[in-house]
């Protein structure tokens, strides 16, 4: 019983500070590091904060959700991202936690996750 109240307090803990105001580390497959910023529900590479970037700029688009297709459980973030936004997917793996998110990955480099993009583009 200790142990599984254990185990609870350690997934709990590792969920609730992956949405933590801040940055979050994030690794490609060849082990470099993109840094993420966090500010309420919008998770974006740390670069990107301090320029104009297209994945701020992706932020002003609004898409009806009745419009998104996503058939076969697919991440209704990523398919705004490809169909409506021009981006590509890419999939990295949070140092933390060690659990993968999808990003929608744009041309001039920036990055937006696709949860972002689901809970603050989508309508």
């Amino acid at each position: 019983m200790k142990l599984h109240i254990i185990s609870l307090f350690i997934i709990i803990t590792s969920i609730s500070n992956s949405m933590i105001d801040g940055l979050h580390y994030f690794e490609l497959e060849d082990s470099s590091i993109i840094i993420m910023q966090r500010k309420g529900s919008i998770l974006i590479n740390q670069s990107c904060e301090k320029k104009d970037c297209e994945a701020l700029e992706a932020l002003k688009t609004k898409v009806p959700v009745k419009l998104v297709n996503a058939p076969n459980g697919k991440n209704p973030g990523a398919v705004v991202c490809t169909k409506y936004l021009g981006g590509k997917i890419l999939m990295l793996k949070e140092r933390k936690t060690s659990s993968i998110q999808s990003f929608c990955l744009f041309k001039d480099g920036s990055i937006l996750s696709n949860t972002t993009i689901y809970s603050d583009i989508m309508y």
